[in-house]
């Protein structure tokens, strides 16, 4: 698969979260389908970021680089996959700065 460069959560997305303190797993309600998912670490914190703002696929697998993921690309395949069959995230079509996506 190839990945988008960019991410970003629908606009008609209606996202709650939670993450009690010295837990790895993040609780999100998906207001528009009435679902509840428990999100891993990784998924949650890549949420978070959305939730702020478009995700930057490049800038992501850097930063698991670093953390010693040996496979990044593959790693945010999988959790991108994840997410957006949630209807949580959906990539953009084009750069960051386009917010008609």
């Amino acid at each position: 698969m190839t990945t988008p460069t960019h991410w970003r959560v629908p606009p008609c997305a209606k996202l709650s979260w939670r993450r009690w303190p010295d837990e790895s797993e993040y609780v999100f309600y998906h207001g528009a389908t009435g679902d509840t998912h428990r999100l891993s670490e990784l998924a949650g914190m890549i949420m978070e970021r959305a939730l702020a703002g478009p995700v930057d696929t490049a800038a992501l697998m850097q930063w698991l680089l670093v953390q010693g993921d040996a496979a990044p690309e593959a790693t945010l395949d999988q959790v991108f996959t994840s997410l957006s069959q949630l209807d949580f995230i959906e990539p953009l079509k084009t750069g960051p700065g386009d917010a008609t996506g």
